[in-house]
């Protein structure tokens, strides 16, 4: 939903021949059925956006190996380099990396689900990858990781969530 949300802000602004890096750490990738079915409600809003990811994320899917793969996919206005880390977040945040990310969206699930995501370890991580003025989001706004990003250098402002969210974080990196 990230994902097919940002391209849809990209196609709204009018921008063309933009290059879009887009990166994504996922233990259990979900399959092109399971992706239709939880997006369906959202198909009017995502018009031709949603077909066509479903129709590359088909031929993508099949083919993932542990840990990084890539690909690149045309959308309007824009060309993606799609990176999919197919793994344990904990793998990830151990490995090395030269990434400068200037946009997080942090959605593993809440803490009582997914404590190790949440990880003083994996936050650091994520500081570590993200350029100076780079930002993160999350629906998750408890206590733990307002208190693991802080430490791991972020500057974290609680805000108003959507819907039947109440909270949700936001965060710098300067």
């Amino acid at each position: 939903m990230n994902f097919l949300t940002l391209l849809k802000i990209i196609e709204e602004s009018g921008i063309t021949g933009m290059r879009l890096k887009y990166s994504s750490i996922e233990k259990y990738p979900l399959d092109p059925t399971r992706i239709q079915e939880l997006l369906s409600p959202f198909a009017d809003r995502l018009s031709e956006l949603l077909p066509k990811y479903l129709s590359y994320w088909e031929s993508f899917y099949p083919t993932l190996n542990k840990e990084w793969n890539n690909v690149t996919w045309s959308f309007p206005g824009v060309e993606v380099d799609f990176k999919l880390y197919n793994g344990d977040a904990l793998t990830w945040s151990s490995e090395k990396s030269e990434a400068h990310v200037n946009a997080w969206f942090l959605d593993g699930h809440s803490p009582d689900k997914n404590p190790e995501i949440w990880s003083p370890g994996i936050m650091k991580s994520v500081y570590e990858n993200t350029a100076i003025g780079g930002t993160l989001a999350s629906f998750t706004a408890s206590g733990m990781v307002k208190r693991a990003l802080r430490e791991a250098g972020f500057f974290i402002k609680r805000k108003k969530g959507f819907g039947a969210k109440r909270h949700m974080i936001q965060g710098l990196k300067s």
